[in-house]
């Protein structure tokens, strides 16, 4: 009890879980009584009532290097998983869809998931007077907005046209054509999508924006499972 604080030498401590047994310095708070403390480590913080835990220490260094890797392992799945959606939807069209055959269409996707329909120019799309017929502009515009809402679609669902608004606004001759879509909004049940028509020279010669439903009580799979969009 009448022992002053120590100028030399160590006591030996018990340690605590998570730190270790540290050499004992004089206390900093000789007012409250307390006359020894531990030297704070990476582990360990001193206080007056005795040791308490600090965060950047091992045990967070372990759980935060679990924490990035279970991050990393979702991310990739979610990567492959957006992938084999893609396969999906470029069979749907490319080989599986009549009027994708009939006109002559192909559907590919850019890095960031937009849909890009190209459509080569075919004199059998024409209208009377020779231009490519109106819609042939619909057909495009309405393709790449509805593969643009499914590829970011999770899960085997469908998607339906709900509704479209399409601007016509130059004519086309003798040219082939490029649809592009662009999600304005995504929602839980539909999506808003932008879509642009461009003829060949990159000369924008149509507009559209559109909604689109999704449809979760209707796979995508029984679609893919048989040829010519079969059940």
């Amino acid at each position: 009890m009448g022992r002053g604080p120590l100028r030399g030498g160590t006591d030996a401590t018990p340690s605590c879980p998570g730190g270790k047994d540290t050499e004992v310095r004089p206390s900093l708070f000789p007012i409250l009584g307390h006359r020894w403390q531990r030297r704070p480590t990476r582990d360990t913080m001193a206080t007056p009532s005795g040791v308490a835990f600090l965060f950047p220490g091992p045990a967070q260094g372990v759980f935060g290097n679990l924490s990035r890797r279970a991050g990393a392992t979702r991310a990739q799945g979610e990567a492959m998983d957006r992938e084999r959606r893609r396969q999906e939807l470029l069979r749907l069209f490319n080989e599986i869809a009549p009027i994708a055959r009939t006109f002559g269409m192909r559907l590919a996707f850019t890095d960031d998931d937009r849909a890009v329909v190209t459509l080569p120019y075919n004199p059998g799309l024409d209208h009377a007077m020779g231009g490519v017929h109106g819609g042939v502009y619909a057909t495009l515009l309405d393709t790449a907005g509805w593969f643009t809402a499914a590829v970011r679609r999770k899960g085997d669902c469908w998607i339906a046209t709900s509704e479209l608004s399409v601007h016509f606004l130059r004519p086309v001759r003798e040219a082939g054509l490029r649809a592009e879509g662009d999600v304005i909004k995504q929602g839980r049940r539909q999506d808003v999508v932008e879509m642009r028509l461009y003829a060949e020279g990159e000369d924008l010669v149509g507009h559209a924006t559109g909604t689109f439903l999704v449809l979760p009580h209707i796979p995508l799979a029984p679609t893919l499972a048989g040829e010519g969009g079969g059940s």
